[in-house]
Parts: C-alpha cells; structure tokens; sequence
C-alpha cells in the first residue's frame, strides 16, 4: 500500500509533525545542501524461498517465520529503517515467487538497487 511521505522521509522528520520542517528539509535536499541515505532493496526467488520471513526478521530485529500457507501476491513494498536513529531509510520489494507474478518484477528493477536472491534449503538441494 501506499503511505505518502512515510515511505520516504527519515522518521524523525515524520515525527515532528511540522510541515515547515519536512518542507525545509526537501528545499534543502533538492539544493544539495543536505543528504538523505536510500536504499533499494528487492527481494527475488522462487516461491516459499523465505523472502517475506527475511523481510519480517529485518523489520522486527529477531527471526520471524511466516506460516506454510501465507504468500506474498504481487509485490510488497515496505519501508525498513535499518539503522535505529533513522539516517537510512530502505525501500524494501518483496516480489512474490509464484510462476504466476513473475512479470509484475519488471517494476522493481532499477540500476543502483540491491537484489537479494533467496533460496531454500530444498531448493538448494534438488
């Protein structure tokens, strides 16, 4: 889903809860007189590889596993901040694995983005 500048803006920006700040702050961006660190992220691999559980286990900061029968439809994208002060703001896609949403990946590919390939144990052994 989409949350408008939550998705973007370090959160201490968010958190202000100042226009004028967040305003400031882009006006600055723009002007090279501030930086901002973004990350991409895009998750691939084959079905029930534990993309999403690997997503899960960043956003929490502990193992998390999904249950068998949950599936990521389409394409996920969340927001992870993997430092704790907010400096780093992640868009991470979790691309579903399904033979079924392959061609919706053409949306998450981009130069400078980081791939992650996941792949399970069973797949790693067939």
């Amino acid at each position: 889903g989409c949350n408008g500048l939550r998705g973007f803006l370090p959160a201490q920006l968010l958190d202000s809860r100042d226009a004028q700040v967040i305003v400031r702050f882009l006006a600055a961006l723009r002007q090279g007189r501030t930086l901002m660190d973004m990350v991409k992220i895009v998750l691939i691999g084959e079905g029930k590889a534990g993309k999403s559980s690997l997503l899960d286990s960043l956003e929490h900061r502990s193992p998390t596993m999904r249950r068998e029968d949950d599936r990521t439809v389409g394409i996920d994208i969340r927001r992870w901040m993997p430092d704790r002060d907010g400096t780093v703001v992640a868009k991470v896609y979790d691309a579903a694995g399904q033979r079924v949403y392959r061609a919706t990946r053409g949306v998450c590919i981009s130069s400078g983005a980081m791939y992650v390939l996941a792949i399970s144990e069973a797949q790693l052994l067939s």
